[in-house]
């Protein structure tokens, strides 16, 4: 998995052809936390993460993940934090840790503490760039498909939400050699993270598009704040970190 950034970066190297109802936003600038509307982070905040990882067993240009938007807390928010459910897909043939797409939801949007969905990117090169989605709103106990593909043959990839596509990142081209889905957050000390249950994984095939289950996954809870456990290997799990809801469930 990418290396969790302590702050959302800003976005860099866009073109102005956007989508409709997403902002580009640029970061907030370093920040003053007063008392008065914001509320420190926390003395000890490590990043941390919980996630199933996938090899597609053929050639692949995408992902997508179904799963029930839960509850999740950012305390270190007002500081750039924030605590997110994802899936992120590798592109051009390199490992999900070094150039990928990814979308969900995060709580925790540069520096504000609020509920958003978003997509962001990452190269190879090093470079970074992320959007706010604002065209649609997200609601916890709703299910959702979020997936990340390459785009009529061109080389850039979708980023979509229930079928809906709501940015397009250029430089991007298959394969997709890997991909995750769980949560991240920049707070393992404290963050939590409601029971999410993942009932649909699959990649999308290179050679025809059709979307095929996982046949293979690897549960990952490298920094040991949250948990993660399969519900029908190796396609539905759930993730969880000090969660309000039983654990043990898939729902």
């Amino acid at each position: 998995m990418r290396p969790l950034r302590n702050a959302r970066k800003p976005s860099a190297g866009l073109t102005a052809a956007g989508m409709a109802g997403l902002v580009a936003l640029t970061i907030a600038p370093s920040l003053s936390v007063s008392s008065e509307n914001t509320t420190a982070a926390p003395a000890a905040c490590t990043k941390a993460s919980s996630y199933d990882k996938v090899t597609p067993h053929a050639n692949a240009d995408g992902a997508r993940m179904k799963w029930v938007l839960r509850a999740m807390t950012a305390p270190d928010a007002a500081s750039g934090g924030f605590t997110a459910q994802l899936i992120l897909a590798g592109t051009n043939f390199y490992d999900t840790s070094q150039d990928w797409v990814e979308l969900g939801a995060t709580q925790g949007w540069q520096g504000q503490n609020i509920y958003t969905y978003y997509t962001a990117q990452g190269s190879a090169s090093g470079g970074y760039s992320e959007q706010r989605i604002t065209a649609i709103t997200p609601s916890y106990g709703t299910t959702h498909r979020f997936a990340a593909f390459q785009r009529l043959g061109l080389p850039e990839y979708w980023a979509s939400i229930d079928s809906n596509g709501y940015w397009s990142w250029p430089g991007k081209s298959p394969n997709t050699v890997a991909y995750l889905g769980g949560h991240e957050t920049t707070c393992g000390e404290q963050a939590k993270v409601n029971r999410t249950y993942v009932s649909e994984n699959e990649f999308r095939r290179l050679s025809d598009g059709v979307w095929v289950s996982a046949a293979n996954g690897q549960l990952n809870s490298p920094q040991g704040y949250g948990s993660i456990a399969w519900c029908s290997s190796p396609v539905t799990f759930r993730h969880w970190m000090r969660s309000d809801l039983d654990p043990s469930l898939c729902s």
